[in-house]
């Protein structure tokens, strides 16, 4: 609802500011640094690029300003490159669009439901929903890094590469290889994320650095100072790291809300999130589903033990998944509402859902917590933009 309201709020001004052709560059709600980098680096590529001086192009950050230091590597990128020209970033919505560029998402979020006419173009690498398909460009294709297939877009649309590397300057170039090299895992072809458009990305920004800053650009070295910002996040409340990384998702003309958190830090375990918030979790998780109304909620959670032993076995990279339906078994105060609404024939299919979830041999999930309903993944490769349509699929037959 709040968002809802800066819509209706913040639109009369920007109506009386500005006649010109406004054109929403909108990526997804969690904000992720891939969503981020690509919705300020197309907005600012479109506007050097564009001869048509009618059309304003504006980056959408669709959070509030509190929250942008929830997500650590975004606000670490930030002030590691534009230091002293970072300003915060705040919640910018309007009423009155003439059109909306989306990427890194293919769906409009339900905040934005009054513009699902206004869309002109999409770009993105998760599932095709089928959307906009008058959409120009339309780009749904597989990729690392949604900022691969930004920048490949803009590439090709402009012939002259050597004009259009005029506009990345050292830090610019930095600021888009951030997302190509965290979602690629530094382009590690062993974790099954880099595909040749990602390569291309990269060749493209590294032959855009002067002689010198390629010499002096560690690419280890600033992968890893992302990594650990991004890991950087145990200070995080409880209810922050829920939605620091959070998607949501409406099935079923929206009878069915579901939604995913990604959590980069491991369960269970010393210097572990449940050894520090054990006695919180399972009330933190029933406020955050309560304040979005959910049918079912997962946790997904990664952590690099790097060959750490553990009961006489070396752990590496694990994934870890946090299941609730809301079913009977659940050891958490249930919102009376998920139980007495009709959307379901009884709470048996509740259940059923969950158990083939639980069963998927896609997923390939072990149960190692019962009270917590915390699953190991086996599916190493599985991230959210896997997990989410095998979800999805499983959730739509209720």
């Amino acid at each position: 609802m709040y968002r809802r309201i800066c819509v209706l709020s913040v639109a009369r001004h920007f109506a009386i500011k500005t006649s010109k052709k406004i054109t929403f560059i909108v990526g997804n709600e969690a904000c992720d640094l891939d969503s981020f980098v690509s919705s300020i680096s197309l907005s600012y590529l479109l506007t050097q690029l564009s001869h048509d001086d009618e059309i304003t192009y504006i980056p959408l950050i669709p959070i509030v300003k509190a929250d942008l230091n929830l997500r650590t590597e975004v606000a670490f990128l930030l002030n590691h490159l534009y230091k002293e020209e970072h300003r915060s970033v705040s919640l910018t919505l309007f009423n009155k669009l003439n059109s909306i560029f989306k990427f890194s998402s293919n769906k409009l979020s339900p905040d934005f439901i009054d513009f699902n006419n206004s869309v002109n173009g999409v770009i993105d690498h998760h599932k095709d929903e089928g959307r906009y398909q008058d959409a120009n460009p339309r780009i749904i294709q597989e990729a690392g890094s949604c900022s691969s297939l930004v920048l490949n877009y803009i590439i090709k649309s402009y012939s002259n590469n050597n004009d259009l590397k005029l506009l990345f300057d050292e830090k610019f170039i930095k600021f888009f290889l951030a997302p190509i090299l965290i979602d690629t895992v530094n382009l590690e072809p062993k974790f099954d994320r880099v595909t040749e458009i990602d390569v291309e990305s990269f060749n493209f920004l590294i032959s855009s650095f002067t002689m010198e800053q390629k010499i002096a650009f560690n690419q280890t070295a600033f992968f890893e100072l992302l990594q650990d910002a991004k890991a950087n996040i145990s200070h995080l409340t409880c209810s922050e790291l829920l939605k620091k990384d959070y998607k949501e998702y409406y099935l079923n003309s929206n009878q069915i809300r579901f939604g995913i958190s990604s959590v980069g830090w491991h369960l269970k375990g010393k210097g572990g999130w449940l050894e520090r918030d054990s006695e919180i979790f399972l009330n933190e998780v029933d406020t955050f589903v309560k304040e979005r109304i959910l049918n079912f909620f997962f946790v997904l959670t990664t952590f690099d033990y790097k060959n750490e032993v553990f009961e006489g076995k070396k752990r590496g990279f694990e994934r870890d998944m946090l299941i609730f339906g809301f079913s009977k078994n659940q050891n958490f105060e249930l919102n009376s509402k998920f139980i007495e609404d009709k959307k379901f024939e009884s709470q048996s299919s509740i259940d059923a859902a969950v158990n083939e979830i639980v069963s998927n041999e896609e997923l390939n999930l072990v149960p190692i917590d019962k009270k917590f309903n915390i699953f190991n993944q086996l599916n190493l490769n599985a991230s959210r933009k896997q997990v989410q349509p095998i979800i999805e699929n499983i959730l739509s037959k209720l």
